[in-house]
């Protein structure tokens, strides 16, 4: 468990990166090939201003993608980043490919996420609802991961779909397929818990996931 107050992090998870640990005590953290990069990672991959993290004025990391050729990945992820990213303890980052370059450890949390009512195992791919695990189709389980890995942000309607269908968002196409995707994962959740809602929904702009309501 890690200690309120401590630095927030990178650390490296591949043997060739150095520093292996980089303290995040700055407002903006450049990342990418070129010498004047705050983390130089000299890799054909990774562009020369490849990536920032930014420290909002709650405190809080937020990973942007600039412009990279080959884009900025989140927990393996085969999609790139296509908008500001809240990075969480334990997220990975990867730079030009989904393999993991770097986790990040918030110095700021102070409850792991396994104490969550909900949680995920990342090896085998299953979400558990108070240690009970959720039987999810494809389509549901891309759904939960773009929710649980913005947690208690608002997703929109379009990250949504984006997540899901791997498109840009049509209204049109889209819309009521997207509401019967999300009704079908709020009904997997109250399966497990009937009088629990862990999905709040902004009408016409959203939704936010709550893994402890």
């Amino acid at each position: 468990m890690l200690i309120s107050g401590e630095a927030a992090k990178l650390m490296a998870l591949q043997a060739d990166l150095q520093p292996g640990e980089f303290i995040l005590n700055a407002d903006v953290c450049t990342i990418g090939r070129s010498p004047t990069c705050h983390i130089v990672v000299n890799r054909p991959v990774v562009s020369r201003l490849h990536a920032r993290i930014e420290r909002d004025e709650s405190g809080r990391y937020i990973l942007h993608d600039i412009q990279s050729a080959n884009g900025t990945f989140v927990n393996g992820q085969a999609q790139p980043l296509r908008a500001p990213y809240r990075l969480r303890h334990e997220d990975k980052i990867g730079l030009g490919w989904p393999e993991p370059l770097f986790g990040f450890e918030d110095g700021a949390a102070t409850t792991p996420v396994r104490h969550s009512r909900l949680t995920y195992d990342e090896a085998r791919l299953l979400y558990f609802l108070d240690q009970r695990p959720l039987d999810l189709t494809p389509t549901q389980l891309r759904l939960m991961q773009h929710l649980y890995h913005h947690a208690y942000d608002l997703c929109t309607r379009a990250s949504c779909a984006k997540a899901l269908w791997q498109r840009d968002y049509d209204p049109i196409l889209d819309d009521q397929a997207l509401d019967r995707m999300v009704s079908n994962l709020r009904q997997q959740l109250r399966q497990l818990a009937p009088e629990t809602e862990f999905i709040v929904t902004r009408r016409g702009v959203g939704y936010s996931l709550i893994l402890n309501p």
